[in-house]
């Protein structure tokens, strides 16, 4: 009786262990830090002239977060103007931080913006800053939308039109008057029954080209 008292105690002492190292060793795979070898870093808007920095991204990997974007000189300075100039080169500095049960490799992991590998990765602990630089590009302009009292009125002269523009990265270079296919000058008084042209030159300001198949408007 006695030794079958012992055996039933030693199956339920066994099974006990078994029951409380089950949990713990599921647990512990649990727990295993998932290792972020790359990290991919999307949606961030390139500099376009006159546009200010964009400081919203996305990353893909799961375990890796945005912690702030910031923008500078190509030479490391802080930018002198809110905006961006076609022609000059800027960098964008992304500071990501990895997430409760993600750890680094051991050597800097992959990092690409936009598809391209960073210029630089720094990793501080569990923190990684990537450098991305480029170029800003001219602003396109794909149409031009002019307004002003233009219709030509018996007895008033050229002179006395009124043009303005509202398309950005532009500006009124020049006005001319035509009765019937002849330039007029702006001194002279519209007639009744005339056929009449206008001739609205505008110039583009630097950073800025126009689209293909770019389009004007007068008055709507």
């Amino acid at each position: 009786m006695v030794k079958t008292f012992r055996r039933v105690a030693c199956v339920l002492m066994a099974l006990a262990t078994l029951l409380v190292m089950l949990p713990m060793t599921a647990f512990a795979a649990e727990d295993t830090p998932t290792v972020i070898n790359k990290i991919t870093i999307t949606e961030l808007e390139t500099p376009v002239h006159n546009k200010t920095p964009d400081k919203e991204v996305s990353v893909t990997e799961a375990g890796v977060e945005v912690a702030g974007v910031y923008w500078q000189t190509a030479s490391g300075f802080s930018m002198t103007s809110p905006v961006f100039e076609a022609g000059k080169t800027y960098a964008s500095i992304i500071y990501l931080s990895l997430k409760d049960n993600f750890v680094l490799p051991q050597t800097a992991p992959a990092v690409k913006v936009n598809g391209i590998p960073a210029a630089d990765i720094s990793v501080y602990e569990n923190y990684v800053i990537a450098k991305a630089e480029f170029t800003a590009t001219e602003a396109v302009i794909n149409s031009i939308d002019i307004t002003g009292n233009i219709a030509p009125v018996n007895g008033l002269k050229p002179i006395n039109t009124i043009v303005d523009i509202t398309s950005e990265g532009c500006e009124i270079y020049n006005v001319v008057w035509y009765k019937d296919g002849t330039q007029i000058n702006l001194d002279t008084s519209f007639e009744t029954g005339a056929n009449y042209r206008i001739a609205i030159t505008v110039n583009l300001k630097n950073g800025y080209k126009p689209a293909s198949g770019m389009t004007a408007k007068i008055n709507g």
